[in-house]
C-alpha cells in the first residue's frame, strides 16, 4: 500500500491555495493549506513531507513563515513556489538550505501538474 505524502501549501492568494490543493490531493497527496504564519500547524508539520512556500507575499509575511518553518524543526523538503528568476529562486534556496532547511528544485508559477507530480515522485514515503 502506498502512503500518500503529506504535504502544506503556504500562500497568501486563497485562489492559489484552492488551486495548488486541488491540484495535489488529484495527484494523491494529503493537502493542508496556510495563508500566514500564524495558519501553520505545528503538530500536523511533523508529519509534513513537502512545503510549497509561495516566495512573493506581503512584506514581512515569507519571513516569518520561513522563520517559523526553521524553529520548528520540520524534516519536511520545501519547494518555493514564484514567478521570479531562476537566479533569485536558486539564492532564496542556497540561503534556505543554510538554516537547516532542506529545499528541493522550485517551481515556477503557475505550476504545472506534471512539475508537481514529478516533484512528488521524489519524496520518500516509507511507513
Amino acid at each position: 500500500m502506498t502512503v500518500q505524502p503529506q504535504v502544506l501549501v503556504i500562500d497568501d492568494d486563497a485562489d492559489m491555495r484552492m488551486l495548488m490543493g486541488a491540484l495535489l490531493e488529484h495527484l494523491g497527496a494529503r493537502v493542508d493549506v496556510a495563508g500566514a504564519a500564524e495558519e501553520i500547524d505545528l503538530v500536523k508539520l511533523q508529519s509534513t513531507d513537502l512545503i510549497l512556500l509561495d516566495l512573493v507575499m506581503p512584506t514581512g509575511v515569507y519571513a516569518t513563515c520561513l522563520q517559523r518553518l526553521i524553529d520548528s524543526g520540520t524534516r519536511a523538503k520545501v519547494c518555493l513556489l514564484s514567478g521570479s528568476s531562476a537566479q533569485a529562486l536558486s539564492q532564496e534556496c542556497a540561503r534556505i538550505d543554510a538554516c537547516g532547511l532542506q529545499t528541493t528544485q522550485p517551481i515556477t508559477k503557475p505550476a504545472r501538474v506534471d512539475a508537481l507530480a514529478a516533484l512528488l515522485a521524489t519524496l520518500d514515503h516509507a511507513p
